[in-house]
């Protein structure tokens, strides 16, 4: 994957909520730290700037009690 690849799937899965998936693609592909945040913030400033397009974040770790 090549790093702009990298960079804007990582911003998709923060916007999605998907931090392990994130992290994942930068442990990978093995982005600098700072790219990583930065990404991270245009995923945040996106998930902010159009909030009905995601769903509200479900806990998949530990289901519904």
């Amino acid at each position: 994957m090549k790093r702009k690849d990298a960079l804007n799937a990582i911003m998709v899965y923060t916007a999605k909520g998907q931090h392990m998936e994130a992290m994942r693609i930068y442990t990978e592909n093995r982005v600098s730290f700072a790219a990583f945040k930065a990404a991270q913030k245009r995923g945040y400033a996106y998930r902010e700037a159009h909030p009905d397009e995601f769903e509200e974040e479900s806990n998949e770790l530990f289901g519904e009690f």
